[in-house]
């Protein structure tokens, strides 16, 4: 049995953009520690194109080390559960010692970039399960194309909303 069809939905209905509820958001975190990886459903729009209401996205446990530009990622924050897109890192210097953030891209309705820190960090997305197609985050092609998406978003956050239409999977 292959670690995709081993994962069970998770099925609570939550309000607002891409964020869990803390029952939920508790689960999910717990499952991706536990199992090394999770289902996750989407219920709205925020990171329309790449991942489109009714979605359900792979979610891998990987290292923060790992997580580059252009990658979607799962991560906690306040109690809730989110998925986004890293647009860039920024270096953190505190107390000597050296490391960094993951910038994650607010919504095209207005989320303000978000700075998320590796105990933050959940996992990162590798397929993206829309009815009867999967879509390989990891192809070589879609890697390139999200880190150019991230690098414009990066460079030019009002491009955001024009770039969503060009993304499409």
């Amino acid at each position: 049995m292959s670690a995709a069809s081993a994962v069970s939905r998770v099925g609570v209905e939550i309000p607002g953009p891409i964020r869990r509820d803390v029952s939920e958001s508790s689960s999910i975190a717990e499952k991706i520690r536990i199992h090394g990886f999770v289902l996750y459903p989407v219920r709205d729009s925020a990171q329309f194109p790449w991942i489109r209401k009714g979605d359900s996205v792979f979610i891998r446990r990987s290292s923060y080390e790992a997580a580059a530009a252009g990658d979607m990622i799962l991560f906690q924050s306040g109690g809730s559960v989110a998925v986004g897109r890293v647009i860039r890192l920024v270096s953190r210097h505190a107390e000597g010692k050296s490391d960094y953030l993951l910038v994650v891209a607010g919504s095209s309705r207005g989320r303000p970039d978000l700075l998320i820190p590796a105990r933050e960090f959940l996992g990162r997305a590798i397929r993206i399960h829309r009815g009867r197609k999967h879509i390989d985050l990891d192809s070589a092609g879609r890697r390139a194309i999200s880190r150019i998406a991230a690098a414009i978003s990066a460079w030019n956050p009002p491009a955001r909303r024009r770039l969503r239409f060009l993304m499409t999977p």
